[in-house]
């Protein structure tokens, strides 16, 4: 799951920043003047969102508010005890992605899904190929590939963050799951939340708890 994160977040947050203004903020760290959240009735009207961070976002929006990203590095911890709950969490997380994207417009979802979502299923197709007899020149540019990515993430980790947290095994694997979780919480509308179950609709439409 960290692995997940730090492949991502600076190309999911930051990458679409020098043509597009945020569409969320990042629920593990933000921050946002007193004023701003009194004009919104603090957090009150949004106690029914389930994703209280894209609520926040929304309602900023809605107000006219400019959303600012920064690059400035927030160091989070987190543990899963089990391959359940990282599934759980990660379908969690698509979910909520589900949730944003639906609200958009199509070009900005295709635009998304091309820059997010084809090179996982682009790398699959690349592994694919390599494994397939005869060995020969697909497994030398999956290896070129491999070599490459894992070097681009390890200096936008630096860039960002100040030192590296790339794994590559496990970055790999991170990678490769995502369209199966993506597949999962797009058929899959029950999620479970610490020890709740909740059915999703949509942000503000969930029966449960």
């Amino acid at each position: 799951m960290a692995q997940f994160v730090n492949n991502n977040a600076v190309l999911t947050y930051l990458g679409l920043l020098p043509w597009l203004p945020p569409l969320s903020i990042n629920g593990m760290c933000y921050a946002l003047r007193c004023e701003r959240l009194r004009d919104l009735g603090g957090f009150t009207p949004l106690l029914r969102m389930l994703a209280d961070d894209l609520a926040l976002a929304r309602a900023l929006r809605l107000q006219g508010a400019r959303l600012f990203q920064s690059t400035a590095p927030v160091e989070v911890q987190t543990h899963v005890p089990t391959l359940q709950r990282y599934r759980q969490q990660m379908h969690r997380w698509m979910l909520f992605a589900v949730l944003l994207l639906r609200d958009e417009s199509p070009r900005l979802r295709m635009l998304i899904g091309v820059l997010h979502g084809l090179p996982p299923l682009l790398l699959w197709a690349l592994l694919a190929l390599a494994v397939l007899p005869p060995i020969g020149l697909p497994a030398l540019v999956a290896a070129l590939v491999l070599v490459l990515r894992a070097g681009l993430l390890i200096h936008l980790q630096r860039r960002a963050g100040g030192r590296a947290r790339h794994r590559p095994l496990a970055s790999l694997l991170a990678e490769l799951l995502q369209p199966l979780h993506l597949l999962h919480a797009a058929c899959v509308r029950r999620i479970r939340w610490r020890t709740r179950l909740y059915q999703v609709h949509a942000n503000d439409d969930f029966q449960g708890g």
